[in-house]
């Protein structure tokens, strides 16, 4: 069964099997669509985040961004 797990943008990720698909939400026939196995896609997004913390980006709790202010009307 396909998951998916990241969209918005106009693109999609979806994962089925070992496979990681990405395409286009409007290419409705997929006919756009590339692929790569699942490995290799966990190895990519590994080395993407090791390269942006070694650059000094955030890791762990304090990269999520902070609760916004209460909205008042």
């Amino acid at each position: 069964m396909a998951q998916l797990f990241a969209s918005g943008n106009v693109t999609f990720l979806r994962v089925e099997g070992e496979t990681v698909t990405a395409g286009y939400e409007f290419d409705a026939d997929e006919s756009e669509t590339e692929e790569i196995a699942r490995g290799e896609m966990i190895e990519i997004l590994e080395a993407w985040r090791d390269a942006i913390i070694a650059a000094g980006g955030a890791h762990g709790p304090e990269s999520m961004p902070p609760d916004a202010p209460p909205i008042v009307v």
